[in-house]
């Protein structure tokens, strides 16, 4: 029987872990210095030893940190994973495993070879850059997923706790704290390579994560809920700061089809949930008015965000002249398409969608592509997740998947990671059963 004292002692051993973590990521934002920026990153690569899931938390936090001589935090998390891969097939002598038996793996190394067959011919390698590096990522993280036989929760997790590295550095540009800026002037975007829309995707799915998260612990009168309650509570105010009215609504619309999907007639009612909620939002109302600060301070983003709807930077009816002029750029390059820059010089902006983004600049090959790969697994898993306990990894992906589709995302590599923990939730179930 385990001592109440050896589980204090690993939950102080696991706290003392993520705060070595974070510190390390705060401190990658903040640090110019290329030398420290190097030994924080081998800090990370040496307590992933340790912890397999770390390379996660760096793939979660990547959009929000800067390169470390000029390599990409993605990059980065793929050199970890391929480290650990080589320790791990030295160690048990076994040979590597290839994901090609995967249909996505092929489809993906297909839309490999076209996009450089577009990207020779409209002279813009931009797009190959972008789906090679997915290719590579989806490669090699399917191959480590393999070798360490990794809990599929887990990985979700903590990939959720490298996107939760932007609520610190939220609170931290928020308090004018020096080296920590937005990086734009009126909305809220962490990270020198991100826009209020990118950090925007990232909260919106981390939101739909805390949210079904707090609503399962509700359920078990779990005391974990008021810690998951508290970041979401944050998370949503981070979201309301990058004013992005589409993720907003994808954020919304997920809840509602989680609800939706969540209700079964035939259960009776959870009395202890309903008594949790009753509670729980007492505590919050009276915090509220016994601290009016706190009270302004939730106030302030909501405020925001309605100053963006009634005086927005760009009008839905510019969203969609570019989606019609997508459909038009479609229309004449239908087979091999034009180059972004082509799209952006000629009608003035890149398309506001994922979607219009593989159409322009790969034709139909690349439109049959983004159906295939990201859509169908969407509609094929709708029916599995209300048999089974998938619930958070599909709404993770159904929120990440229809926020794409506000926004251009080909450079984000957050998608092919949730669509991993999608497909692999079958395969973990199976090995549980196994052991």
């Amino acid at each position: 029987m385990i001592q109440l004292k050896d589980v204090n002692n690993v939950k102080r051993s696991q706290l003392i872990h993520f705060i070595i973590i974070y510190l390390s990521l705060i401190l990658l934002y903040r640090i110019e210095s290329s030398p420290v920026k190097i030994m924080l990153t081998l800090i990370m690569i040496l307590l992933s030893f340790k912890d397999k899931y770390i390379p996660f938390i760096l793939l979660g936090a990547s959009n929000y940190l800067p390169t470390v001589c000029g390599i990409s935090q993605v990059i980065i998390s793929i050199l970890n994973m391929i480290i650990l891969l080589i320790f791990k097939l030295i160690d048990t002598r076994r040979k590597m495993k290839f994901p090609f038996s995967y249909k996505e793996t092929l489809l993906l190394l297909l839309m490999v070879i076209w996009s450089l067959i577009t990207g020779i011919m409209n002279s813009d390698m931009s797009f190959f850059s972008s789906i090679s590096t997915a290719f590579i990522l989806w490669f090699i993280t399917i191959t480590y997923y393999t070798h360490y036989e990794l809990d599929n929760k887990k990985v979700l997790q903590y990939c959720m706790i490298g996107l939760g590295t932007g609520i610190f550095l939220m609170i931290l540009i928020k308090l004018n704290i020096s080296g920590f800026v937005s990086n734009h002037i009126f909305r809220l975007a962490i990270g020198n390579r991100s826009d209020p829309n990118s950090t925007a995707l990232l909260f919106c799915i981390l939101s739909v994560y805390l949210f079904i998260s707090f609503s399962t612990h509700l359920e078990k009168g779990n005391i974990k809920c008021i810690l998951i309650l508290i970041a979401f509570i944050l998370s949503m105010i981070t979201l309301f700061l990058t004013q992005s009215r589409g993720s907003l609504l994808c954020f919304g619309i997920t809840i509602v089809i989680y609800l939706i999907n969540k209700i079964d007639l035939r259960k009776k009612v959870n009395s202890k949930a309903i008594l949790n909620t009753m509670l729980i939002m007492f505590i919050l109302a009276t915090t509220l008015i016994l601290f009016p600060k706190m009270r302004d301070s939730l106030i302030e983003p909501l405020n925001s965000f309605i100053e963006r709807i009634n005086d927005a930077e760009s009008s839905d009816g510019e969203r969609l002249y570019l989606i019609k002029k997508s459909l038009y750029s479609f229309k004449n390059n239908p087979i091999v398409g034009i180059s972004l820059n082509t799209f952006k010089e000629n009608y003035g902006h890149v398309p506001h969608n994922t979607f219009c983004d593989y159409l322009v600049t790969n034709g139909v090959i690349g439109a049959i592509f983004f159906i295939l790969f990201f859509i169908v697994p969407l509609l094929k898993n709708y029916f599995l997740q209300k048999k089974e306990n998938n619930k958070i990894e599909y709404f993770c992906y159904f929120a990440c998947c229809i926020n794409i589709l506000f926004y251009s995302a080909s450079n984000e590599k957050i998608i092919y990671i949730l669509l991993i923990a999608l497909l692999f939730f079958k395969k973990n179930k199976q090995y549980s059963k196994e052991k």
